[in-house]
């Protein structure tokens, strides 16, 4: 039942949210993660590991994301909460992810720019998770979890969601 309640407020909030944001979840080794308030700021709030927490982030600076668009949600279906930042809530990239949404074994692909037309500098038929580095008219800048390919994805190709598979 939790599982499906979480679910209901993830499609709620991919609803109302804005065109300029972008759904992450938390993919961090550490025991904590960490949420700023601002661009290697002063830490005002921590996300204990194991938790599968999503949140939507919006402005990007300096592998730095804004988290936007409302509270994070655990995987438990607890909403979490931090005190009021008049600068807002931070997080780097190193500690967020997205999966794509090749679930039927379709190619993927990192591109150079933003735009279908543009040379692929990286395939695969597998499913992979990603790192988030900036974001562009529907399009995504990603990282490898190794470091090995950054190339542009579509957003659509792209999930947040570590419990459905976003169809």
């Amino acid at each position: 039942m939790k599982r499906i309640f979480f679910v209901l407020l993830l499609l709620l909030g991919a609803w109302t949210v804005n065109a300029q944001t972008l759904g992450v979840m938390v993919c961090d080794d550490d025991p904590y993660t960490n949420i700023r308030n601002g661009i290697r700021g002063k830490i005002i709030g921590k996300i204990g590991k194991g938790n599968s927490v999503i949140m939507e982030v919006g402005e990007v600076r300096d592998g730095w994301w804004k988290i936007v668009g409302g509270p994070m949600i655990a995987e438990d279906s607890r909403i979490i909460r931090f005190k009021p930042s008049k600068t807002g809530y931070w997080i780097h990239y190193s500690v967020l992810c997205v999966d794509t949404r090749n679930y039927g074994g379709e190619s993927i692909h990192l591109r150079e720019s933003p735009s279908n037309d543009a040379a692929s500098l990286y395939s695969t038929n597998e499913e992979i998770s990603l790192r988030p580095l900036e974001m562009k008219d529907g399009w995504v800048k990603v990282t490898t979890f190794d470091g090995k390919h950054i190339g542009w994805i579509e957003e659509e190709m792209l999930c947040s969601n570590p419990l459905t598979n976003c169809c």
